[in-house]
């Protein structure tokens, strides 16, 4: 006999069928076992899917050092359709070439270069967030993003006034980076203000060598207002060898391209 509950789903479903012109007999008629298990398969895939997208995003707001955890809200679709003609081809380039190839396992680097203010860190953060969409039921992509200020800020509160949140901050996000498929260094240089003879300053460069230390195994974006050649002199061979794109990596001048911030 069947339940209250289920009389009441049933009468609903047929009146909502009668309102919409949905045939009566798709009510009534029972599943068969096969669509019963391809339903149910279906269900399974679904929530594995969900399950994987809420691990990424955890990950990577847990993990990262960023300053505003609302910057990773952003995506490609929001970008200023007024944007100019270099900043829209270099989208175009991340989305089109460069994410497919990361997410075939490729380890290319990618160097954004520009002015304060023309979106590398857009580019950076929409291009992490195109990867946590993607549909991957073999694997969790894990981008971690790492802000070099923030990574200066902990390091030098850590060092200098032994704070414990900011050694917490440390530990994590070096303990991510053995967890993640890519990582982002955010404004690379921005920490170069410091005396290259001080302490904290070579606790950063070591820092960055245990980040870059999978630059064999997987990619990683930079931001910054340095060239090449630039980062090669602030960090010397060693940082700039396992970062800098090689043959396979690439790199994206922002010339012509007017401020993003407020974007």
């Amino acid at each position: 006999m069947q339940s209250t509950c289920s009389l009441l789903n049933k009468r609903v479903l047929i009146r909502l069928a009668r309102e919409h012109g949905v045939p009566l007999d798709v009510i009534n008629r029972r599943e068969t076992p096969e669509e019963r298990q391809k339903r149910k398969a279906k269900e399974e895939r679904e929530l594995t899917a969900q399950f994987l997208r809420q691990e990424k995003q955890q990950f990577l707001r847990r993990c990262s050092l960023v300053d505003s955890r609302k910057e990773f809200c952003k995506t490609f679709n929001q970008l200023d359709q007024n944007s100019s003609a270099e900043y829209k081809q270099a989208a175009r380039k991340v989305v089109g070439e460069l994410i497919p190839a990361w997410l075939d396992g490729s380890t290319g680097n990618l160097l954004l270069v520009g002015k304060p203010g023309v979106g590398k860190t857009l580019l950076a953060i929409c291009a992490i967030n195109r990867l946590n969409e993607a549909n991957q039921s073999d694997k969790t992509f894990k981008p971690l993003f790492i802000s070099m200020a923030r990574l200066k800020d902990v390091i030098m509160r850590s060092r200098l006034e032994r704070d414990e949140r900011a050694s917490n901050a440390v530990h994590c996000v070096m303990s991510a980076v053995n967890k993640a498929n890519l990582i982002v260094l955010d404004d690379l240089g921005a920490e170069s203000d410091m005396s290259r003879n001080g302490g904290a300053y070579q606790t950063i460069k070591e820092a960055l060598l245990q980040i870059a230390k999978r630059y064999d195994e997987i990619p990683y974006i930079l931001t910054s207002n340095l060239d090449t050649d630039g980062i090669v002199q602030l960090y010397g061979d060693r940082v700039a060898d396992r970062l800098v794109p090689k043959k396979n990596g690439t790199v994206i001048r922002l010339t012509k391209t007017n401020s993003h911030r407020g974007v």
